[in-house]
């Protein structure tokens, strides 16, 4: 099931990429290069965004981000912007060969198959926080989104996942595809400084 979930994804995000929606690294670095900056790097901060019933405000651009499950980092491995992960856990799987490479870059803030911890994720200092499963934003696991918010981190939570193991009304592919479209949105990821990891070491 999680493969072909991982195939629609993908599927997804490549559509994503083909018009535009998702950020790539390699580009900024050109602009960048070149002098020039695009009409999204004019991003008004702060926003807001509604997930799961609860509005976010995001300050600024993620630059230091937390993924607390190893399907989270992969999404945004695939968005380009993987180079802004401070931290990932929760690894269930064998990461797929075509992300590997990146993927191993990211410290590991907890043991493979166990949940990040609050006091450890505090520790990498992460200015968002994304993960896809409401277990894990309790205060139980890595703290809960409200105690976060309170700190100044924003959080994203897969909206197939609000509540836990509750079943999602009139679930469709095009809410999937709007899953996946949302953290591709240029306003998260926009900036003008040069990302705040980069070749980090893997760690556990």
């Amino acid at each position: 099931m999680r493969t072909k979930t991982i195939v629609i994804i993908v599927t997804a995000l490549a559509a994503l990429t083909a018009t535009g929606c998702g950020t790539d690294a390699s580009s900024e670095a050109d602009a960048k290069a070149k002098g020039t900056t695009t009409a999204t790097s004019a991003t008004t901060y702060p926003f807001t965004l509604k997930n799961c019933g609860t509005n976010v405000t995001y300050k600024a651009a993620p630059q230091k981000v937390v993924t607390l499950n190893q399907t989270a980092a992969e999404i945004l491995i695939h968005l380009g912007v993987g180079g802004r992960i401070a931290g990932t856990g929760y690894e269930i799987e064998k990461t797929p060969p075509a992300i590997a490479a990146q993927y191993e870059k990211i410290p590991v803030l907890s043991a493979p198959g166990a949940e990040i911890k609050h006091e450890k994720l505090l520790e990498a200092q992460p200015d968002f926080v994304y993960g896809s499963f409401a277990s894990m934003f309790t205060k139980e696991q890595s703290g809960e989104r409200k105690q976060l918010h309170d700190l100044g981190v924003p959080t994203y939570l897969t909206e197939f996942d609000c509540t836990y193991h509750e079943s999602v009304t009139n679930a469709d592919f095009t809410m999937l595809f709007e899953e996946y479209r949302r953290p591709s949105r240029r306003p998260w990821w926009t900036r003008r400084s040069a990302p705040s990891r980069s070749g980090t070491s893997r760690s556990r």
